[in-house]
């Protein structure tokens, strides 16, 4: 698992930890944020510099903060130094690249500023076909249409305590594939939009199909190699006014598929129930 640097102002450390700490940490990329990894400021130098050299991937928040920060042009220059390939500067207003670095106008960036869905797909691109570029025999044994089983373990659910047991359809779509779950009374329903990437991954925004919800997020799942299984999060999620911390998700083409998810998924997650915890749970709606 690469790891990947992210290089922001203190300003804008919100916005990185909604935007897009979930969603690199869902592509299977290690990050490292300073929020996190820095313990104690006596240390900060000797922690950036070692964050910087143990990690692939730079990216940048590029705003008017960052271009103020010291810190952030400190960084930049090393890593134009000693990373110039592997540099993803991010546009999020509207500053000057040449205000950070002179050469960063020369560096291709995703513009955030008005379609973030747009600007999610092009990072989300980026970094699957680089880490995880597919082999093409094995291709054909990715057929994703059909019927699935679901499991979704919810962490800001109510009965998060449990795994959501779900059979969901997937079909064709002109942009890549339907997801949504089979039709039951008093359980979840929700619908995705999905985009596959880097023949590893599923992408796209995710919403609630039943009446009075307004949940909805994004979904990232990687894709096993022979096809049979996938495993990731939804992330951003939004229930009424409360943003709320990722939902894990399995899908299997039968049990004992959902079973390898489980173990596929297990080595990277810290807050997974057990499988033995499938115990279905229903909705409550009220009467």
């Amino acid at each position: 698992m690469s790891r990947l640097f992210i290089s922001h102002a203190t300003a804008d450390r919100r916005l990185v930890k909604r935007e897009f700490l979930g969603l690199l940490r869902a592509l299977g990329l290690d990050t490292w944020f300073s929020e996190e990894d820095i313990q104690s400021t006596e240390h900060w130098e000797r922690a950036i510099l070692s964050g910087l050299e143990s990690s692939k991937w730079f990216v940048l928040i590029m705003s008017r903060a960052s271009a103020l920060s010291e810190w952030v042009k400190d960084e930049v220059a090393w890593a134009i130094e000693n990373r110039p390939k592997t540099i993803v500067p991010i546009l999020i207003d509207n500053c000057n690249p040449r205000d950070i670095h002179i050469r960063l106008p020369r560096i291709q960036r995703i513009d955030y500023r008005t379609n973030h869905l747009q600007a999610a797909h092009k990072l989300i691109k980026l970094l699957v076909d680089a880490e995880y570029a597919p082999n093409p025999k094995e291709a054909d044994q990715r057929l994703l249409s059909g019927s699935w089983i679901s499991a979704v373990q919810p962490i800001y659910y109510a009965a998060g305590n449990k795994w959501h047991i779900q059979d969901v359809q997937i079909t064709p779509s002109p942009d890549g594939y339907v997801i949504e779950t089979v039709k039951a009374e008093k359980k979840l329903q929700w619908h995705m939009a999905a985009k596959l990437v880097g023949n590893s991954f599923l992408v796209g925004p995710w919403e609630s199909r039943r009446k009075s919800s307004q949940s909805q997020g994004y979904m990232s799942v990687q894709i096993a190699r022979n096809g049979q299984y996938m495993f990731g999060h939804d992330y951003g999620v939004v229930m009424k006014e409360e943003e709320s911390h990722f939902g894990i998700l399995l899908f299997g083409r039968n049990k004992e598929r959902l079973q390898l998810a489980w173990k596929a998924m297990h080595s990277g997650t810290r807050r997974m129930l057990p499988m033995t915890a499938t115990v279905d749970f229903r909705v409550r709606v009220p009467a």
